[in-house]
């Protein structure tokens, strides 16, 4: 069920609720911290929507990207899988 959990980001705190532990929203929030102070570093004078906008589409980027190496890493793992279940029903 979930519970109220305080967070900062960009100075600033928020309660929200998550089925998530409290550690693991800290976590996600200085997440979020680091891409939003990534953004304001290289963009000067952007608005709040702006660098709300930039920063969601880099942790999109990072999600995606780790996303598709996990996919290609299942591929190899079933793709060992397999080949070790032919080897043994070969050799029985």
């Amino acid at each position: 069920m979930p519970r109220p959990v305080t967070i900062r980001v960009m100075d600033r705190e928020y309660s929200v609720e998550s089925d998530l532990g409290d550690e693991e929203m800290r976590d996600i929030a200085r997440y979020v911290d680091d891409k939003i102070r990534e953004v304001v570093a290289i963009t000067r004078n952007a608005s709040t929507q702006n660098l709300a906008i930039l920063a969601a589409l880099n942790i999109a980027r990072d999600y995606y990207l780790g996303r598709s190496e996990a996919d290609k890493l299942k591929a190899e793992f079933d793709e060992k899988c397999e080949a070790l279940i032919r080897a043994i029903e070969g050799a029985a």
